[in-house]
């Protein structure tokens, strides 16, 4: 049987332990809950994250609405519209133009974003034997140009002279070549298109060896000139008896008359100069006399041609005729025979131009060819046709040229059929 003070101490333990009980029941609850919360925290975090990801990978992946034209096409998105008040439409400036190369000037531009088509390369057909001009070409001068197939300067093969020729010119040989390309004109074996290739080729070589202010050696039409004191142009042409107008000293070496100083140099042209019509083909052709002291005494060598207008109906006489003596006239005054209408010096409707030449028979079958010349002409459209009164025309440049080199009572005009 227990004490009393035992069954008192008991009875508090009891009540003691009664009391902790449910705290020690709440702890673990607690716990667990607290538990559950930091699992809960930390899965929505996770589905936050997750939930988001794919979200940022698919805005990266998908590319604005603003540029969502086909990279092809090259096609740019506009610009927002600015809006408000006081704002109009808005304009799209276009882009700067592409800059023109080599390759493609002139072609049509390629779309923006397309592939540049480049066009095959081509080899131009190089001259045969083309003299490069250091000098400003003369008027009407024959201007070197590329052989084409088919073409007359792609046609002196059939002629050994012509292609002997252009083998000279190639060397730098030109006083032979020219010696040649007139040889091949006066062979009766050299075919009509050989002949259209010398004519042209012998063109671009008197273009450097007689109206360039370059002497070559050899060349027995030209001389060195070192002036005088008291020296004229006038003066040099009479003292040296050449047989041109003063002029041309004047173009070839590029100088005023009036700024001549001793010991200046010049380069002379000796002449006398002849032209030969050939009325079929409306060509004009000159020559030049090879002096005495040369070889080939006594010839002529082929110059240039020009092209001429011709007398109406087929009137342009027949014939041989030389230079009248004193009928070369600068601005001439000119009376129409047929109305007997007159035209001052300088009248600019004056038919016959700037320049006439007056040409008188040379032979008795001649003889009843008289009052025609060679002059200029107002009316361009008329070289190449029958359009004058039966004399010959020319350009204006080109008739200033003869002028300044056929001379009174030598210089011989022939017109052949």
């Amino acid at each position: 049987m227990a004490l009393a003070s035992q069954t008192s101490h008991q009875t508090d333990m009891a009540r003691t332990n009664m009391a902790a009980a449910p705290r020690f029941r709440r702890g673990p609850i607690i716990a667990t809950a607290g538990t559950v919360v930091a699992l809960g925290a930390l899965a929505g975090g996770w589905w936050l994250w997750t939930s988001r990801e794919p979200k940022a990978a698919q805005a990266a992946q998908t590319p604005p609405v603003a540029s969502s034209a086909s990279p092809a096409t090259g096609v740019q998105a506009a610009p927002p519209t600015p809006s408000g008040p006081g704002v109009g439409s808005a304009q799209v400036t276009p882009p700067p133009p592409e800059p023109l190369s080599v390759i493609n000037m002139g072609a049509p531009k390629s779309r923006p974003g397309a592939q540049a088509v480049v066009p095959p390369t081509t080899t131009q057909p190089t001259p045969v034997a083309a003299v490069p001009a250091s000098q400003p070409t003369l008027p009407g001068a024959d201007v070197p140009s590329p052989a084409q197939p088919g073409s007359s300067a792609g046609a002196s093969a059939d002629s050994p002279l012509v292609n002997e020729a252009e083998r000279l010119v190639a060397s730098g040989r030109l006083v032979e070549a020219r010696a040649l390309l007139t040889l091949a004109l006066t062979d009766r074996g050299t075919s009509e298109t050989a002949r259209a290739v010398a004519r042209q080729r012998a063109g671009e070589i008197n273009q450097k060896l007689l109206f360039s202010s370059t002497i070559y050696a050899g060349d027995p039409l030209v001389e060195a000139y070192s002036v005088q004191a008291g020296d004229s142009f006038r003066r040099i042409v009479a003292n040296k008896s050449l047989a041109i107008d003063w002029r041309l000293i004047q173009r070839i070496n590029g100088i005023d008359p009036k700024k001549l100083s001793v010991g200046q140099k010049l380069k002379l042209v000796k002449g006398p100069f002849h032209a030969v019509v050939t009325k079929s083909a409306y060509r004009l052709d000159l020559y030049v006399d090879v002096p005495p002291t040369s070889e080939g005494a006594g010839g002529r060598l082929f110059v240039r041609s020009f092209t001429v207008g011709l007398g109406e109906n087929d009137s342009t006489p027949i014939g041989n005729f030389v230079v009248r003596p004193n009928s070369k006239l600068v601005n001439p005054a000119w009376v129409n025979p047929r109305t007997g209408e007159k035209f001052a010096a300088d009248n600019p409707l004056n038919p016959i131009g700037e320049h006439w030449i007056g040409l008188d028979p040379a032979d008795a079958a001649s003889a009843k060819h008289t009052s025609y010349g060679l002059h200029g002409t107002i009316d361009p459209g008329s070289i190449g046709k029958q359009a004058s009164m039966g004399c010959v025309r020319l350009p204006a440049d080109e008739i200033a040229l003869l002028y300044e080199l056929l001379v009174d009572k030598v210089s011989t005009v022939k017109i052949v059929p």
